[in-house]
């Protein structure tokens, strides 16, 4: 309760001390006497708003000051132009900014609803039953658990449309854990064409062999026809006959590369293909394992990857 108020240099009011009785205390007098005056010092040494130095007295140049005598002790407001401070029981507490320090508070336990003005509304009597509630919840401090159970509401609906969403998003990985099915196979298929990879550069080599010995057999078969001399050319010509069916191995030897050749180009794209659809498949199940985090084969390990040995099925560089 409060026992007096002490006003000093706030508006009309130089210096004014006020002593109030216990219950209801009416403030009487002329109009642009300083009632309502009365009523904004309370507010302002209450919350320190509002903020500047509006409320000082033009009449004087010495700081603002309101001073409330509680039952339980005295609290106190000044104000100059640079700052505010409380003093209470000896104690002096800067504001900081709007903020009205936690001892100032718990000191007065006082709110708007204790302060009412002339041309305010009868208390109570002319809010909606729906306005009274909230006032009687802040009095009784039981807007705090209303407020708790709107925010688990809140909490729980947010929960529940969480939960959804990870039940969709676990059918879709479920889905696309079925694309990974044939992924042993296809380890197989892949290591069978490097192997055929690995034999195309002898054959290669080989085939480079036979056409320079060609190209010799050519060259050698067009320096014979510029000669003519009669003595060598039977000589000569055993050693084309024996040149001949040289060249004639070499020619089936030629077409037999040259068919293989064939065969590795049509074996090339073939393994092209499928090393394209294994990086594809490769990269997906990787993915796939970062987002599901659990084994997809047993369900219940942690570390799919080392737990089932496939971890070098993921890590094939192609």
């Amino acid at each position: 309760m409060i026992n007096s108020l002490v006003i000093k240099n706030f508006r009309s009011h130089k210096n004014t001390k006020l002593e109030f009785c216990d219950g209801v205390n009416c403030i009487i007098g002329l109009p642009d006497s300083g009632k309502t005056n009365i009523i904004r010092s309370l507010n302002w040494a209450l919350t320190n708003r509002p903020l500047g130095f509006r409320f000082h007295s033009d009449f004087s140049k010495e700081e603002t000051s309101v001073s409330i005598q509680f039952d339980n002790g005295e609290i106190e407001l000044s104000k100059l132009k640079s700052k505010s401070i409380y003093s209470h029981k000896g104690r002096m507490l800067k504001a900081i900014g709007s903020d009205v320090p936690d001892v100032i508070t718990r000191q007065s336990n006082m709110s708007e609803l204790n302060l009412q003005e002339q041309m305010d509304k009868p208390f109570l009597i002319c809010e909606t039953s729906g306005e009274v509630a909230k006032i009687f919840n802040r009095i009784s401090n039981l807007e705090k658990p209303d407020q708790a159970i709107a925010s688990l509401t809140t909490e729980i609906n947010s929960t529940n449309k969480e939960i959804k969403i990870l039940n969709t998003q676990q059918l879709e990985l479920e889905e696309k854990l079925k694309k990974f099915k044939d992924l042993p196979k296809m380890k197989h298929e892949y290591a069978i064409l490097v192997g055929m990879n690995a034999q195309k550069t002898p054959l290669i080599q080989e085939i480079n062999s036979i056409s320079g010995l060609l190209a010799d057999c050519e060259e050698a078969s067009k320096h014979l026809k510029k000669k003519v001399d009669t003595a060598t050319a039977f000589k000569q010509l055993a050693v084309l006959r024996d040149q001949q069916i040289q060249i004639d191995q070499e020619q089936k030897d030629l077409v037999r590369l040259n068919n293989a050749i064939k065969e590795i180009k049509l074996l090339e794209e073939k393994y092209k293909n499928i090393r394209d659809e294994f990086t594809d498949t490769q990269e997906d199940f990787a993915e796939f394992l970062k987002t599901i985090k659990v084994c997809p084969y047993c369900k219940v390990c942690k570390e799919p990857i080392s737990k089932h040995n496939i971890d070098k099925l993921v890590k094939v560089k192609l």
